[in-house]
């Protein structure tokens, strides 16, 4: 979508895809930290 947003010159659909993924890369990450305590809680790894 970022790049077809570019191509047709519309900003606010590349700047929607711009926010769109940061926050499923933020989600992904919070995701990521927590499957890790998880896990590391749970081996109990000290």
């Amino acid at each position: 979508m970022i790049v077809y947003g570019g191509q047709v010159f519309k900003l606010d659909l590349v700047m929607a895809s711009v926010i769109i993924l940061g926050i499923v890369a933020g989600i992904m990450y919070a995701a990521v930290l927590g499957l890790e305590k998880f896990i590391m809680h749970s081996k109990k790894f000290k």
